[in-house]
């Protein structure tokens, strides 16, 4: 452990964002909580933006599951192998200045706080997809479907019956990743446990009852680009992603940002 460690460097010296699309291969259900009941009201509504009424998903959502998940990976390959102790009986929060899921995610329960390194923007409904666009000409301004389910008491077989709102399959959002680039080392690390917590997503699930069918998806990187900071101001560049893997762009970012601010 590093109790003493510099878990930020003060500096600033690139933004990569990522741009990607996120397809629901089954429908997904982020819940929302209800103030009031009203006759007719479904059990259990997805979030719904207040302005357009349109569903989304939280970036909290994604960057928690994310989380979630990388922290397994780091705890399946970690020399410790006490689950309470490195998970501190509910998440994996550590001051090991290299540590893959708190240098990329931050830990808040530390003495210092440290900081995240990567933010994930509220995922909002690609209005030009097909599946939005058909759901618009069958006048569904929620673009939501109603999924009925049962519970069965396993003595009396009684039924009760309850209502899901979700999103249906063919969806697709627009999700935003950024990550703070301010050390060459971190980056090297963070970097790929970032595209492989995508991938994780991808193998697990987004939201409730995802061990039921519900959540299932797929990302399509559309964009990656490098915001780096220079004396001259900040410059831009986009990076191909068509046809390349995750190891591929992370390196042709790698040369970008500091193999060229050596030259």
């Amino acid at each position: 452990m590093c109790a003493e460690a510099s878990f930020k460097t003060g500096k600033i010296l690139a933004k990569v964002v990522l741009n990607y699309k996120m397809e629901a291969l089954t429908g997904i259900h982020v819940g929302s909580s209800k103030e009031t009941f009203e006759i007719g009201d479904v059990d259990n509504p997805v979030v719904k933006d207040p302005i357009t009424g349109e569903p989304y998903i939280p970036g909290s959502s994604l960057k928690g599951k994310m989380r979630s998940l990388l922290e397994k990976k780091y705890f399946t390959i970690s020399e410790n192998k006490n689950a309470i102790e490195f998970f501190n009986k509910e998440y994996h929060s550590c001051q090991e200045e290299h540590c893959p899921v708190c240098s990329l995610f931050g830990a808040s329960v530390t003495n210092p706080p440290r900081p995240g390194r990567v933010i994930v923007r509220d995922a909002f409904l690609d209005n030009d997809s097909d599946s939005v666009k058909t759901l618009k000409k069958m006048d569904i301004p929620s673009f939501t479907e109603i999924k009925y389910e049962n519970s069965i008491n396993r003595l009396t077989a009684k039924a009760n019956p309850r209502q899901m709102e979700r999103i249906p399959r063919g969806v697709k959002f627009d999700v935003e990743i950024v990550y703070e680039v301010d050390d060459e080392e971190l980056f090297k690390i963070n970097l790929p446990w970032l595209f492989d917590g995508i991938r994780l997503l991808e193998l697990d699930g987004i939201g409730g009852s995802v061990s039921r069918g519900y959540g299932k998806v797929k990302f399509e990187l559309m964009n990656a680009k490098v915001y780096k900071i220079t004396k001259e101001g900040i410059a831009e560049k986009d990076f191909e992603v068509k046809e390349k893997n995750a190891s591929e762009i992370v390196k042709e970012m790698w040369e970008y940002i500091f193999k060229n601010a050596e030259e």
